[in-house]
């Protein structure tokens, strides 16, 4: 099963990490991995995202959705049990810090096939999108 897994810590209380997690609004001038996402965040809700690197509008079910904790979508093209994608972030408090925990598994009888170089290029993405949502918060966007 394909996978890849970053962590940032972000200087500033989760309370605050988390209001910019929300603020999907602003993910078009700052986030370089999803551009929209449309629907209410509430769990269980559908939601449509815009992934910028796949050039790609999908559905995901919103399976977390923790106030200031996680949230966790699961998407899939086609049937979950081909393929399917769970991106989450995590939030753990440190402090006056914040521990991002940002991910995606895949899941279904395809996740086996996803070639490595995919893995390594999305996860590459990931500690970028990471790493401007600490300048965007620690330098007050």
């Amino acid at each position: 099963m394909a996978s890849y897994h970053t962590s940032i810590e972000i200087n500033a209380p989760v309370e605050k990490v988390w209001a910019e997690l929300m603020n999907i609004e602003s993910y078009p001038a700052w986030n370089p991995l999803v551009k929209t996402i449309q629907g209410d965040l509430k769990q269980g809700n559908e939601i449509k995202i815009y992934i910028i690197p796949l050039k790609s509008n999908f559905k995901a079910k919103l399976t977390v959705f923790q106030s200031q904790k996680e949230m966790t979508w699961l998407g899939a093209v086609g049937a979950k049990w081909i393929v399917c994608g769970e991106h989450y972030y995590r939030l753990e408090a440190k402090g006056d810090k914040t521990l991002l925990l940002h991910g995606e598994e895949f899941k279904g009888i395809l996740s086996y096939l996803i070639p490595p170089f995919i893995t390594s290029m999305m996860k590459k993405t990931f500690e970028k999108h990471n790493q401007i949502l600490k300048q965007r918060i620690e330098n007050g966007k």
